[in-house]
């Protein structure tokens, strides 16, 4: 098919579904997150007078409950940052139905060489647990018609609860930690943060972005850690207020407009060799359950998953998909 012909055909699929919007759209509970406070820092230990290694960690303190429906078909969500209000609405909209939305994912942007991720969550009263946490990402979806997309040097880390954890008026601490190994004199981390959704179609998961509401992490301000002398005693972290928030967002999960294959990573509305190098980039590392490139769900990333991707290719020899 031409490019003009594809073009045509997804402005076709597009105007179908804001009429879906108007007439019966999908409206499912996302969250809303009261930040009462965001913490960090880093500290540094030297290998040798050319390596340093960075130990970080960031704690969040915030209380969690569910959004509500602020008109027919739109959903609102109140983010309350640095003591400042942040309102979002959007709609989720889906010619088969979205399930799954869980409580504030959050994707953060962060130096390509940040490694070894851990995270926990607790709030006083017995629940506690591990996050879950996916690094390394290259691409995470928001809908099918568009994807948040690292940069040159950069990854992207999806943080969550896990599925059952009490999220209704919870007060929870949250910890995520993690390490650097870096060239002496090696500046401050920088991280970039996005509030999000999450939900499942066709066993793919995408997160729409919430706040700020865009995928471009190009136009997000970076916070830098502060150098701490122990992560026992981490610094305020300020995160930006004045980022756009959403107005009645839309976002689109049409059967007719993607593949809705895990196998489809870079999110192009099909498989190819683009997909399988997002796996072998990241071959021979261990998941967490769920890891999109974890296509076999053996916790671990390798070849058998890129074979298993392999089989999903519709063009010869896995060849790259070009529009």
């Amino acid at each position: 098919m031409h490019s003009k012909q594809r073009a045509a055909l997804r402005t076709q699929r597009l105007r179908y579904g804001i009429l879906v919007v108007l007439i019966a759209a999908t409206t499912l509970p996302l969250s809303s997150c009261f930040l009462r406070a965001l913490l960090g820092g880093e500290i540094i230990n030297d290998i040798s007078d050319s390596v340093d290694a960075i130990f970080a960690a960031i704690r969040s303190d915030a209380s969690t409950s569910i959004c509500s429906e602020s008109e027919p078909g739109v959903t609102e969500c109140i983010y309350i940052i640095e003591g400042q209000s942040e309102a979002t609405t959007a709609s989720l909209i889906s010619e088969l139905g979205v399930t799954g939305v869980l409580i504030d994912p959050i994707v953060l942007v962060l130096p390509a060489d940040v490694t070894d991720f851990a995270g926990s969550y607790e709030d006083g009263d017995g629940n506690t647990g591990d996050l879950i946490v996916y690094s390394g990402l290259s691409v995470v979806p928001a809908d099918d018609t568009r994807n948040f997309v690292a940069g040159p040097g950069e990854q992207l880390v999806v943080v969550e609860l896990p599925p059952g954890a009490p999220i209704e008026g919870v007060n929870y601490l949250f910890d995520v930690s993690f390490q650097r190994e870096v060239p002496t004199g090696t500046p401050p981390t920088e991280i970039k943060a996005f509030f999000t959704g999450r939900t499942e179609f066709n066993g793919k998961a995408y997160y729409p972005p919430l706040y700020p509401c865009t995928t471009d992490t190009t136009s997000v301000p970076t916070v830098a850690l502060a150098r701490v002398a122990s992560l026992d005693v981490l610094e305020a972290i300020t995160l930006p207020t004045d980022q756009p928030v959403c107005d009645q967002e839309l976002y689109f999960y049409f059967a007719a407009e993607s593949t809705a294959n895990p196998c489809d990573l870079d999110n192009n509305t099909l498989v190819d060799i683009d997909d399988l190098a997002l796996i072998m980039n990241a071959r021979n590392l261990p998941t967490s359950p769920g890891d999109p490139r974890d296509a076999n769900d053996d916790g671990r990333i390798d070849a058998n998953d890129a074979r298993a991707c392999t089989s999903e290719c519709l063009l010869p020899q896995c060849a790259r998909f070009v529009p």
